[in-house]
């Protein structure tokens, strides 16, 4: 799989809950465009110096409860991914940051 797109973002805080919020023009190239059906799975990673907890965000064929959103930011429409609750609880405390690959 080819890397389109590298950031770190910051797991925030929404009604107690931990929230992770990725926003970005690139995830268009990559095939989350507005509305498209996502599927999430919770995936690990082993590096030589842990154990990293991570997520692996996939465009489904099928119709699923989780879609791309959009947001507009200074007029232009960008795709968003709101992960809230128990696929953001593994991944740190809120503060933390996170590596995100496109």
């Amino acid at each position: 799989m080819k890397t389109i797109h590298k950031q770190t973002a910051r797991i925030g805080q929404n009604k107690q809950r931990k929230r992770l919020c990725l926003w970005n023009r690139k995830m268009i190239d990559a095939g989350f465009d507005y509305g498209t059906p996502i599927t999430i799975k919770p995936d690990t990673i082993l590096t030589p110096d842990a154990i990293c907890h991570g997520l692996v965000i996939k465009p489904s064929d099928e119709p699923t409860k989780r879609k791309v959103s959009r947001v507009m930011n200074h007029g232009k429409a960008l795709p968003v991914l709101d992960l809230r609750g128990e696929l953001v609880e593994k991944l740190g405390n809120v503060g933390d940051s996170v590596s995100v690959v496109i």
